[in-house]
């Protein structure tokens, strides 16, 4: 801060300071009176008073004085208490967060083992064609499995798949009880066209450990968090909820509506009692908007799009972005960032993830903890079956005049077989239907129940004409 005095005394004071708002209170040091004082060169300078109105002694005005004088100057250089510091913005580790979550869901798949030997939580990857970048996160998810102790089997399909084929695999995968978890790994590289919406609800909703089915993303909108979650979306409500801010009441701000991270993060958001707003390609005033935001989501896909100076004084800044951009620094030529301009984030907001190592590990272990979540639920039914079938009887009408068995048979609307299979316990693959009351059992059940407990086997082979029906 240079001083100029009138009386010739120039001085600066150099502050190094890490305060990214920083309040000076002006104070005037202008040199008004002719006393004689020595400057830094012994030279006789004129006395100072100060553009106050005081009117120092000669003693107040040595250079001791001044310099006595520049430091209450220094001192009145205050951070404001509500700001944050330069450099102090915390970062939120995705890869340290997703490790705890993991080390936590590896305790779970034991605990389902020792009460379930036979009972292994599986996931499969449904992959068409074989884009390298997707190849990479299939690894990534398929190393988190093993990991934690999941079967994970990646099921990889050709170019040249059909809809109807790929259709066909999820089908077969649905009804295949190994698998607990099942997801399409996006985009599919086909041949031919494919309805991406399609194939996401041909998931079975018990087993949409992505979350995207129709169904699981009606009750999210809907304030049902029952089922599974979008991944992408729960991982970041996990890394908000570590900064320890109170979500309820905040102002909350979403950048991008897209089906997979945005919609569902708003909802999620939402139902957390914050105040949402949701911008998008048509949004006005941008960065007005983005500067309310205690809570910032990013998720658009253009690098460093938002700027720090948008961005709101101790904010939470999340950022889903990941992108490729030119750097000569690199052995590949090209480094990651995401959507936010990380470096000047990061010395206004309080916490900002990183790119990468933020928000993509966590969008793994929220697969993981989806797919344990559903073989946990299948434990409890298997557990529950132990003791009894949750059968619905039909309701029966006991007769003294006993009539005849055409009279009896008639008196009766049989139950759907297909949900007779299901509430005993079979799957689709097992049972061949003939019609709507009739169906012959595969011998391969037996093969699936091969460490089971001994039950009772019951034929029923007729209606017999008693008063009971």
């Amino acid at each position: 801060l240079p001083v100029t005095a009138c009386g010739g005394i120039e001085l600066t004071i150099r502050l190094s300071c890490s305060a990214s708002f920083v309040d000076i209170r002006r104070q005037s040091l202008s040199l008004e009176d002719h006393h004689s004082i020595e400057d830094r060169n012994g030279r006789q300078q004129q006395s100072p008073t100060f553009a106050n109105g005081s009117s120092p002694d000669q003693d107040q005005c040595s250079a001791s004085s001044l310099r006595q004088r520049f430091n209450q100057l220094v001192q009145s250089v205050v951070v404001q208490p509500e700001k944050k510091m330069i450099g102090t913005a915390k970062i939120l580790s995705g890869v340290e967060i997703a490790k705890e979550i993991r080390d936590k869901l590896r305790k779970e798949v034991s605990d389902i083992r020792n009460m379930i030997p036979t009972l292994v939580p599986g996931l499969a990857i449904v992959q068409v064609g074989g884009r390298e970048d997707s190849n990479v996160y299939i690894r990534m998810k398929v190393k988190a499995a093993e990991e934690i102790g999941i079967y994970a089997e990646h099921v990889q399909l050709p170019r040249s798949t059909t809809q109807d084929e790929l259709l066909a695999t999820i089908t077969r995968l649905n009804e295949d009880p190994n698998f607990h978890g099942i997801i399409v790994q996006m985009p599919l590289e086909s041949d031919n066209p494919i309805d991406s919406h399609l194939i996401t609800d041909a998931v079975s909703p018990d087993k949409d450990v992505d979350g995207l089915n129709t169904m699981n993303e009606g009750r999210v909108a809907v304030g049902d968090l029952s089922g599974f979650l979008p991944c992408t979306p729960n991982g970041c409500m996990e890394l908000i909820r570590r900064t320890g801010i109170p979500i309820a009441g905040s102002n909350a701000v979403i950048i991008g509506r897209s089906k997979i991270v945005g919609t569902p993060m708003a909802e999620l958001l939402k139902w957390a009692d914050a105040t949402v707003t949701v911008c998008h390609s048509k949004t006005k005033n941008l960065n007005m908007m983005i500067k309310k935001a205690d809570i910032l989501v990013v998720a658009v896909g253009k690098p460093e799009m938002v700027r720090g100076a948008w961005v709101k004084p101790s904010a939470v800044v999340i950022d889903c972005g990941i992108n490729s951009i030119p750097d000569p620094t690199k052995k590949s030529g090209q480094r990651l960032v995401g959507d936010v301009k990380y470096d000047e984030a990061l010395v206004v907001a309080s916490h900002v993830t990183p790119v990468p190592g933020g928000v993509g590990p966590m969008t793994v272990a929220m697969l993981m903890q989806n797919t344990v979540q559903s073989a946990q639920r299948v434990a409890r039914r298997m557990i529950d079956m132990e003791f009894r079938w949750p059968i619905k009887t039909l309701p029966l009408k006991p007769l003294e005049q006993v009539p005849s068995d055409i009279e009896i048979a008639r008196s009766q609307t049989p139950k759907d077989i297909s949900l007779l299979a299901s509430e005993i316990g079979l799957v689709r693959s097992e049972v061949s239907l003939y019609g709507d009351k009739k169906a012959k059992i595969s011998l391969k059940v037996l093969e699936r129940l091969r460490n089971e407990v001994d039950g009772k086997y019951v034929v029923v082979a007729g209606i017999t004409p008693t008063p009971l029906g």
